[in-house]
Parts: structure tokens; sequence; C-alpha cells
């Protein structure tokens, strides 16, 4: 399996594992244990928010928002700090026969590439 493109949409899952700053009672239901899956545009930065955009946006009127965390503070290997909570995250990929699964996303697939 090849490495992530970073210029393309990556479609990832993120479980809060940590409460850093609401006491296990985040204002909008947002508690360890919850899970998102989404899209993200661009990989996360420090000092930036961490936003997933969903797979599939209906007409008429239908409602699906946006995900976004808190700054990022620290982006490792499978987990995003925030400047509120930790998450785990997980990048969806194939395997040969094409069968999607998810996988921990590592910053160093994500890094911007060298121009030669």
């Amino acid at each position: 399996m090849g490495f992530l493109d970073r210029n393309m949409l990556a479609k990832v899952r993120v479980i809060k594992t940590q409460d850093l700053a609401f006491g296990g009672f985040h204002p909008n239901g947002v508690d360890v244990g919850y899970v998102r899956e989404g899209f993200m545009h661009a990989f996360p930065q420090i000092g930036q928010e961490l936003a997933l955009w969903p797979g599939k946006i209906k007409r008429m009127g239908d409602v699906y928002s946006v995900f976004m965390t808190s700054p990022v503070i620290e982006f490792k290997l499978g987990e995003v700090q925030t400047e509120n909570s930790v998450y785990s995250i997980e990048v969806e990929k194939y395997t040969e026969d094409g069968f999607p699964f998810f996988e921990k996303m590592d910053p160093a697939e994500w890094q911007p590439k060298e121009e030669v």
C-alpha cells in the first residue's frame, strides 16, 4: 500500500479519546467515545482547526454539518491533540483487493514534498 497523496481528499475517522476542557460534558455532545467520519481537505496543521466535511450533501434543506475541532496543538502517529481534546485519527486505505480499512494516520505521509 502506498502513501496517501496529500493533494487529494482523504476519508478519515476521528474518535475522541480524552477531554481536556469540559469535564466530560461537551456543550455539543462531543464527549469521550464520540466518533465522526468525513473528508479532510487539508492535513492537520499546528495552530489550525481540523475540519471534516460530510461525504454526501443532499438537496432541498437537509443539513449536514462540518465537524471542526479547536486548534491543533500536536499531531503524531494516530493521534491529534487540540486545545480542548485528544482524538485518535485514522485514514481510510484499501487492500490490494480493493477492500477499505482504517489505519492510524502517519504525519510523515502528510509532510509537504520537497522540490527537486
